[in-house]
């Protein structure tokens, strides 16, 4: 699934985790309030290499959202997908 536009970062009561691809690569899986995953594609993300993508090659990365209730859920169901 492609990210396109992502509500403000806890605007949306919930939870989410979130991957992020590129070509069918996974390089990012994270979690967060929902909208967190808005990041991956910013150029301004904590992450040197998604920056770094991003800006030197121009890449979008395909996001997959997972939806979750809480923070626990957050942390187990991104457990599960690194």
């Amino acid at each position: 699934m492609e990210c396109s536009v992502m509500p403000k970062k806890g605007s949306v009561k919930g939870y989410e985790v979130y991957i992020a691809s590129y070509k069918g690569q996974v390089y990012y899986v994270g979690q967060g309030l929902t909208g967190r995953s808005s990041h991956v594609n910013s150029g301004i993300s904590s992450c040197y290499l998604l920056n770094s993508m991003h800006h030197k090659k121009g890449v979008v990365f395909d996001i997959e959202i997972i939806p979750v209730e809480n923070k626990e859920e957050a942390v187990r169901v991104e457990s599960e997908n690194l």
